[in-house]
């Protein structure tokens, strides 16, 4: 045919396949995350020092006013700050106080509060959290709460009978000592009876 538009041989797009694509998305998802969690840190810092320097009273209008936020989410944030920030502010922006939380998004690391903070980050490296589902992680958190009562239970439990064998042993050795104590009273009776009639 004429050489029309048609008839350019259209150049074949360079084919990247599906892993290499895949891989490039989750680890632009770990750096937004990342990023997110950081910056909410950091914005948790400056609302700590913020609340300081405001009169009693004005904390919630400035929140509203300057961000639309409600106290319940600048709460959060600087919960965020107190539970993950590190103690001294780095120069080159957000420092989280441990590493194993780097890949956590800020609901993730909101939800894990709930671990005591001893805890908490066995409890991220053991199960890979950051690659879970909010519903997976409810679940771990609800499983890991649940066993840790348990134990806590168990521990009670433990206690209660220890003491009740102590209890028990301190009872027996108390008798004991009285028994002892009345038979030996009792045998020093004998003996002093004995050595009267001897003497007669």
């Amino acid at each position: 045919g004429g050489n029309g538009m048609n008839d350019v041989t259209p150049i074949p797009a360079r084919v990247r396949d599906i892993n290499t694509i895949t891989a490039e998305i989750h680890t632009i998802q770990a750096t937004v995350r990342r990023t997110a969690l950081e910056g909410c840190i950091e914005i948790g810092r400056r609302l700590v020092e913020a609340k300081e320097l405001l009169p009693h009273g004005e904390w919630g209008q400035y929140l509203k006013e300057e961000f639309d936020w409600s106290q319940d989410r600048a709460g959060q944030l600087m919960k965020l700050f107190r539970e993950y920030g590190a103690e001294q502010q780095n120069i080159f922006g957000a420092e989280l106080n441990s590493d194993t939380y780097r890949n956590l998004s800020f609901s993730q690391a909101l939800k894990l509060i709930a671990i005591p903070e001893s805890e908490r980050e066995d409890f991220v490296k053991e199960n890979d959290v950051g690659k879970l589902t909010t519903r997976e992680l409810d679940e771990l958190i609800k499983e890991h709460n649940r066993q840790l009562a348990a134990e806590q239970e168990k521990t009670r439990q433990a206690e209660a009978e220890s003491r009740e064998a102590h209890a028990a042993l301190d009872g027996a050795l108390a008798r004991g000592r009285a028994e002892g104590e009345s038979a030996a009273a009792a045998e020093l009776e004998r003996l002093r009876a004995q050595a009267a009639t001897a003497d007669k």
